[in-house]
């Protein structure tokens, strides 16, 4: 196994894309915030305040010619008594060039505990478990860009990064953004990895399809509508 060097996430040359905000803890945890963190006043008890800080969409950008990558992470998934007791696995997705390589499961971690009457939240616990490495490994060793999605359904918290190479900013892009907040549909929660659409597009209806890729670039809506026929 090579030697990593590792840098704090936010010390790093990584991009990181979705978020609009950012927590650190005391000890250096980053947790990602999908709206401003001065918002969250405005929220009262709705509980938005905990539903932003699940990283939907976002993920971590970079080039390397690394062979090796790993992030120090600790995640929180979510349970409701009595009604979800399982946490669901928290799965972060490597793309390299545009292509999904590999999926990586969180086996650590702690959990957000909901004690629910009917819809309203009657009360919630953040209970911290251990951090843990997610390494993927065996990648080539060419100048790659690379991006690193985060769970949709988990609270993540990122300390390091680490890399058997140099990590260097992303190539910049003119790709338009889709800036989208919305509800708990959009946030896709309950799926199995960040990156579903190459998982289970071809299983999906062509309608069904179609919304999920509406916003996309034409080029974009072209090859997804190709290659899931």
């Amino acid at each position: 196994m090579s030697e990593l060097t590792r840098w704090e996430i936010l010390q790093s040359k990584v991009e990181v894309v979705g978020p609009y905000d950012h927590q650190i803890s005391d000890d250096g945890w980053v947790a990602f915030s999908r709206l401003p963190l001065w918002t969250w006043k405005q929220f009262g008890v709705s509980g938005l305040h905990r539903w932003t800080r699940f990283p939907s969409g976002v993920r971590l950008r970079f080039r390397s010619e690394a062979t090796e990558i790993s992030l120090e992470v600790h995640v929180m998934p979510l349970t409701i008594a009595r009604v979800i007791e399982e946490p669901r696995t928290a799965r972060f997705d490597l793309v390299i060039d545009g292509q999904e390589i590999a999926t990586e499961a969180a086996s650590k971690g702690g959990q957000i505990r909901l004690e629910m009457d009917g819809p309203l939240v009657t009360s919630e616990e953040f209970i911290r478990g251990a951090g843990e490495e997610i390494r993927f490994s065996g990648l080539s060793n060419q100048m790659k860009e690379i991006e690193i999605w985060l769970p949709a359904g988990a609270m993540v918290e990122i300390r390091s990064i680490a890399a058997n190479g140099e990590i260097h900013p992303p190539t910049p892009t003119n790709k338009k953004r889709w800036v989208h907040y919305g509800s708990s549909i959009s946030q896709c929660a309950e799926t199995e990895r960040p990156s579903y659409l190459g998982k289970h597009g071809h299983e999906m209806s062509r309608t069904t399809l179609r919304y999920a890729i509406e916003k996309f670039p034409k080029s974009e809506r072209k090859k997804w509508l190709e290659s899931t026929r």
